[in-house]
């Protein structure tokens, strides 16, 4: 899998989960953003970050900007967070997975090289793939 079909498979799974719009940034694209665009702050060393949001109802924005109540927004911002934990999960899993496949693949390319074979079946890979 080439580093574009990374991206796209991790955006739709994004999409997915329920975010309206995701977009994955690089370091460079980050340097002249605020402190808080710092990505070695969450995670020293990182190269790029992926980036989703969720949309808030208009009536719980409209309610809160005009101070009728803000419980509304606490409410979307409560099942946005959980949204993001839960899709972030999701996005680790699959990464995680596709640094399993790149393990497998190493070791056979390895093993082969010195006499030694290992074939790791498609049966396997769908496994690791659909492993929960």
């Amino acid at each position: 899998m080439n580093l574009n079909n990374l991206k796209d498979n991790i955006k739709q799974i994004v999409l997915n989960e329920g975010a309206k719009l995701v977009g994955i940034g690089s370091e460079d694209r980050l340097k002249d953003a605020p402190p808080s665009g710092n990505m070695d702050y969450c995670l020293s060393g990182a190269q790029s970050c992926i980036i989703w949001a969720y949309p808030n109802p208009i009536e719980a924005l409209e309610n809160y900007f005009s101070k009728k109540e803000r419980m509304s927004i606490k409410k979307a911002q409560q099942i946005g967070y959980a949204g993001a934990w839960r899709t972030a999960l999701v996005i680790s899993e699959f990464i995680e997975k596709i640094r399993i496949i790149r393990r497998f693949q190493l070791f056979q390319m390895q093993n082969i090289g010195q006499g030694k074979i290992f074939l790791i079946t498609l049966r396997e890979i769908y496994d690791i793939l659909t492993f929960h």
